[in-house]
């Protein structure tokens, strides 16, 4: 027989002697996962039955026929479930023999298996043959004697199944046991009488293996109920009584007819699965199906086990990979997600026992077959791996999941399975240097849910490292993206023992044997991660070790159980196994082949020059406290010798890290936490001390500690009095009087010389953040992105090969800071562009509608002016200012400028309507200056708003440094006067406030006439008053120089006003200008659109000063000449009022709002330019660089 169920079956072409009647797939038609799923795994199950096996085989594969007979017959076709249940009674210890030989227990089974296998044959012939000529047609019993069935009562006998023309139904009652004992039953004169009506018992009716029907109940033993499961009444009446609850064992039948009365209920109380988010019937489907998956999974994992343990090679090579297609296809399956994600499969022991014993065989195979030379590996084992690899690392990724979830979300036993005993696990690790051997039978007794869960995850991590050994392994086996992410993803969660146990069987052989052209997709995924996250760890773990008496943070470690005396020695102990794995990593860096061939091009520079360690500090060595990790570290250290030679950042890293913490280490009279510690350890001092004098000496020939070359020059006695100077200039910090510091905590000479170390780096981070030039958009900022800004000089100094380097976080956070830069430069930009739309001819008016103006821009594309590149920033609520000409076509240039161009629009309009409320091109030349200097003032003051430099933050160190940071920049702003500046402006506000009420209005001009004795007698008089006797009198001058221009202009507003209000009140002075004006009216003075007219004639100028002369007894500038000539032109023309009442609405209305807003604007134009105002602005530069 053909192949259908995806792997050949002997024992369906040589038992199986009718016609499978599942339809031929039709064209276009494309099978269900489920479809493909239940194919699999018939098609093992019947592979398993075939005579060729063992006996122990075939029964295992009668227990798979008979769940799927019982439970997945609603998914199969009439052909697929006949063919099972013929291949079920011919099988060994069938359940459907010895079922229906319940009653007859004399005979022999075989017999009666042969008898109903004849009888079920002859009636599937006649049921093909005849079954659709004789449906419908009534017949008597004697008819039934015959082969064929020529009766609807046939189809008719039993209710709870559909009568319909497809032959399924029929087949799938002819081997039906309910059917045959049913006492209107047709079928019963062909069988013999034994097998007509037997005694079968309610739980006979369950064809369900004792492992079965454990596994298929754990989920609902939670509560305290039984775990056997429910029995099924199969009577007539079983719809009606079971309703409103689920049935755990259904019949084929039951499982199509009955489902949706059946399941309409609520869902099972004892289940554990949350799934409410689905409706009930998706919950009650799925509740079904994951508990039948969790059934199969176990009899797929069994039947691995016994078909590797009864089969030779040969035989086991042709069952495991069909063993393993199906069990692959769970794992894929929605159900089975909802099961691994909320870690009930570990529930089960049966799973995790069958899982462990997968993984255990894989490992094995492994060890056998991986030669000793060459790793060559059989055919077979590279398919078998292929194809098993995604088993058991989804299987990793549910027992990492434990470790993620919180622990009030886990079953009580498997809380428990992740807590361990101190004692237990300090002699684990005395006794296996750190591996548990959870194989032997007293573990296993102990605790074997933590037996099995830690056996499956050290042998997956072993048989991934086996893996990498295998010829070939790289290409074919790891080359997919989902094992190198299944560890990576996951180290977050894992404890140190297990991170040691990846390190250690995962990832060193992964270094030793990893091909170079493989380098980066693993470098990304897993050893850069694994290098980044071991740093972090055993940072945090060894400084709060050497400095706060702990060993890091507690889910390091994971729930230890016992005193807190045993928790904490046990804490240190996997804090130095650990250390001593990172170590043997390091080692293993050092000492791969390609290292040790060419440095230059070996995997430690590549992931040196990737930045993979980020920050490389001491701590990474245990400090060197510990002789075992010394000795495999010191090899590691010298390479870092020959590469810092042409590497900035390693040598960097040398000079400012480790070798300072060197010599610390070196001087055993220096008091100093990691001196206090070696010393607790009891750590030996001879060898190791030895090998790092010499390692401090190599580094001192290499590099000297201003970071140039040493060469081989210097002697012997030249490194030994460097290094006794050194030792004595540690003794001296160590010995210096404490110093207080900002936060009241204890000062620490260690942690003031490390921030000493970085300090000058920062300055320079500081600087060089401040130099980035950030007036363009940033729509995602990244430090990708920040580090393509940073100078070349500025990356080669401290050797920053990529974005992944440790100063980029800093960069980063004070990059954030200078957002306010990015403002700045939006701001004087804005400044810019309305100065130039202020001097655009023909000139711009307050009157112009946004549209006139840029229809105008657009005609006047021949003028040079381009429009400033800057990004607005959210904070001004507009859009983005793209880059963009004049010459561009209208609909391009308003779609780039959006918003923002009519919001600059807006603000020009404000300073026209304020500065210039009648327009002419006269006056727009007479005060140009004033309106520029307007607006300069008016983005000066905006400016204020923000810092224009960055500052030192003590927030940009880590937190034990923070105090210290905090202490020298606040001493450094007071040496330098930051504290006295922003003193002197916080004063100078106060005396601007004081101003603004106007009360020395009327002396400005004695200030003018007398400045030095108008600020003595001002400081005499009204600033003791006033509490402002310490500003400085060079910021009242500022401050005065800028009221009195004010002041001034006020005054020649009230000017303009006075002198038009005396010419409407002069008849004879109105008659003598009534010649002027219909001259100046002849001359195309008032056609201000017109652009043929010569501004500059003379006759314009010789009149201008005529009516100043006539009409301003007092001097008033030019602009404001011009614009009473306008003025009174259109007080003349009001033809429907008075005079004074065209005054009022034409002159006094606008000079009236001028002066309400005076006050806004002093407020709004308050920037000035002092040595105390740049000292706050810029303090990088005024203070801490100067």
């Amino acid at each position: 027989m053909a192949d259908v169920y995806g792997c050949s079956s002997p024992a369906m072409a040589a038992d199986a002697e009718v016609d499978d009647d599942s339809s031929p797939a039709k064209p276009g038609l494309v099978k269900s996962e489920g479809e493909i799923y239940m194919e699999s795994l018939v098609g093992a199950s019947l592979l398993l039955v075939s005579k060729e096996f063992p006996l122990e085989v075939q029964v295992h594969g009668s227990k798979m026929l008979q769940h799927l007979v019982d439970h997945r017959s609603g998914q199969l076709s009439g052909g697929q479930l006949l063919n099972l249940k013929i291949q079920l009674v011919g099988s060994p210890s069938g359940k459907a023999v010895s079922v229906y030989s319940a009653a007859n227990t004399g005979k022999s089974k075989g017999r009666n298996g042969s008898l109903l296998m004849l009888a079920a044959k002859n009636i599937l012939r006649g049921l093909v043959a005849k079954e659709k000529a004789e449906f419908g047609r009534n017949g008597d019993e004697s008819a039934v004697e015959s082969t064929t069935i020529s009766s609807p009562t046939f189809l008719s006998s039993v209710k709870s199944a559909p009568v319909f023309e497809d032959e399924r139904v029929g087949f799938s009652l002819v081997l039906d046991p309910y059917f045959i004992s049913s006492p209107t039953s047709s079928l019963s004169p062909i069988l013999p009488k034994s097998l007509r009506q037997p005694s079968v018992s309610e739980d006979e009716r369950i064809h369900v293996s004792n492992e079965s029907n454990n596994i298929i109940c754990v989920l609902s033993s939670e509560n305290g109920t039984s775990s056997s499961p429910e029995k099924s009444d199969r009577s007539s009446t079983s719809s009606s009584s079971e309703s409103g609850k689920m049935s755990q064992n259904s019949n084929s039948s039951d499982t199509s007819s009955t489902a949706s009365s059946s399941q309409s209920g609520k869902r099972s109380q004892n289940s554990n699965i949350s799934m409410s988010h689905l409706d009930n019937d998706k919950t009650m489907l799925l509740q079904r199906n994951d508990r039948h998956l969790l059934t199969e999974h176990n009899l797929l994992c069994e039947a691995f086990s016994i078909a590797t343990s009864f089969l030779g090679i040969v035989q086991y090579t042709r069952i495991i990979p069909c063993l393993l297609d199906p069990l692959n296809k769970i794992w894929s399956r929605v159900e089975w997600k909802y099961l691994s994600r909320e870690g009930l499969l570990f529930s089960d022991d049966q799973f995790l026992k069958m899982a462990y014993h997968v993984v255990k065989f894989v490992e094995e195979q492994l060890k056998k077959r991986k030669t000793e030379e060459s790793g060559a590996c059989d055919p077979f084992s590279i398919a078998l791996i292929q194809q098993i690899l995604p088993l058991i690392l989804q299987l990793l990724h549910c027992v990492h999941g434990l470790w993620n979830q919180d622990d009030d979300f886990l079953p009580e036993e498997l809380k428990r399975a992740k807590c361990l005993s101190c004692v237990e696990l300090a002699s684990t690790l005395a006794s296996t240097n750190g591996l548990y051997a959870i194989d032997n039978e007293e573990y296993l007794l102990k605790n074997k849910t933590v037996a099995l869960l830690e056996g499956t995850r050290q042998r997956v991590y072993n048989v991934l490292g086996l893996c990498t050994s295998i010829e070939g392994a790289f290409s074919e086996l790891l080359d997919s993206q989902t094992v190198r992410n299944t560890l990576s993803k996951d180290l977050g969660s894992m404890e140190l023992r297990h991170l040691g146990k990846v390190i250690r069987l995962v990832v060193i052989p992964l270094v030793e044997n990893c091909p170079c052209q493989f380098w980066e997709p693993w470098r990304l995924v897993l050893i850069g991660p694994i290098l980044v996250e071991c740093e972090y760890r055993l940072h945090y773990a060894w400084f709060d070790l050497l400095y706060q008496g702990g060993t890091g943070k507690p889910y390091f470690y994971g729930n230890l159980v016992g005193s807190a005396k045993h928790i904490k020695e046990l804490k240190l102990k996997l804090l130095l196994a650990f250390t001593r794995e990172v170590s043997d990593l390091l080692r293993a860096l050092a000492l791969t082949k390609q290292n040790m061939e060419s440095v230059s091009s070996s995997l430690l520079r590549f992931l040196l020059g990737h930045d993979c360690f980020r920050r490389m500090r001491m701590s990474l060595f245990g400090y060197f406290v510990d002789d075992e990790t010394t000795m495999k570290a010191v090899p590691f250290c010298h390479s870092l010798t020959w590469l810092a030679i042409n590497d900035m950042s390693v040598r960097h890293l040398i000079l400012n890290d480790l070798l300072p913490c060197l010599i610390q280490r070196l001087d055993n009279q220096l008091p100093c936490a990691i001196q206090r510690l070696r010393r607790k350890l009891g750590s030996s001092t001879k060898a190791s001390s030895k090998d790092l004098e010499a390692l401090c000496e190599e580094w001192y020939n290499h590099f000297d500690s201003a970071g140039e070359d040493k060469g081989d020059a210097f002697a012997e006695n030249n490194f030994t009095a460097w290094l006794t100077k050194k030792k004595e200039d540690l003794q001296v910090k160590a010995h210096s009087a404490a110093k207080k510091l900002s936060d009241g905590s204890d000062w620490n000479w260690e942690f003031e010389d490390e921030f000493r170390r970085f300090l000058p780096a920062y300055m320079d981070i500081l600087q060089e953040v401040d130099s980035i030039n950030d007036d363009e958009e940033v729509v995602f900022l990244d430090q990708e992105w920040l580090f393509q800004k940073l100078k070349p000089e500025f990356r080669s100094k401290y050797g920053m090969n990529s974005c992944e380097h440790h100063y980029m976080s800093t960069i980063f956070s004070v990059w954030r800071r200078k957002d306010s830069m990015a403002c700045i430069m939006v701001n004087r930009n804005k400044g810019k562009f309305v100065s130039e739309l202020i001097k655009l001819k023909p000139y711009i008016k307050a009157s112009d509608s946004s549209s006139t103006i840029l229809s105008r821009l657009k005609e006047k594309s021949e003028i040079a002016v381009g429009l400033p590149d800057f990004a607005v920033k959210p904070s001004l609520s507009v859009s983005v200012f793209c880059d963009y000409t004049f010459s561009e076509n209208l609909g391009v240039f308003c779609m780039k400028i959006g918003q923002t161009i009519f919001a600059l629009f807006q603000y020009l309009r404000g300073v026209l309507l304020r500065w210039e409320p009648v327009f002419h091109p006269l006056i727009r030349e007479s005060h140009m200056s004033l309106l520029l200097k307007v607006v300069d003032q008016y983005t000066k003051w905006n400016e204020s708003k923000w810092c224009q430099q960055i500052e030192p933050d003590a927030s940009d160190f880590e937190s034990h440094l923070q105090p210290y940071a905090d202490t020298c920049f606040k001493a450094t702003c007071k040496e330098k006067k930051y504290y006295i500046a922003k003193e002197q402006i916080c004063l100078h506000k106060k005396f601007d406030s004081y101003l603004a009420s106007g009360v020395l209005d009327i002396r400005m001009d004695m200030f003018k006439t007398s400045k030095d004795d108008f600020v003595k007698d001002l400081v005499q008089n009204e600033m003791a008053r006033m509490q402002l006797s310490d500003l400085h009198d060079e910021l009242m001058n500022l401050s005065l120089e800028r009221r009195y221009e004010l002041v001034k202009i006020q005054q020649q507003v009230l000017t303009y006003v006075e002198c038009l209000q005396r010419l409407l009140n002069n008849d004879s002075l109105k008659d003598e200008l009534k010649v002027l004006m219909e001259e100046v009216e002849r001359l195309g003075f008032f056609d201000t659109d017109n652009d043929s007219v010569d501004w500059e004639n003379k006759l314009f100028t010789e009149l201008i000063v005529k009516f100043s002369n006539q009409v301003f007894a007092k001097r008033v500038p030019r602009h404001y000449v011009i614009r009473g000539i306008i003025d009174y032109r259109k007080i003349l023309l009001c033809k429907d009022s008075s005079q004074q009442v065209a005054f009022q609405a034409v002159v006094d209305e606008k000079c009236e709002r001028w002066i309400e807003s005076r006050e806004e604007f002093w407020e709004k134009t308050s920037h000035y330019d002092h040595l105390y105002y740049d000292i706050v602005r810029r303090p990088l530069e005024q203070v801490f660089t100067q």
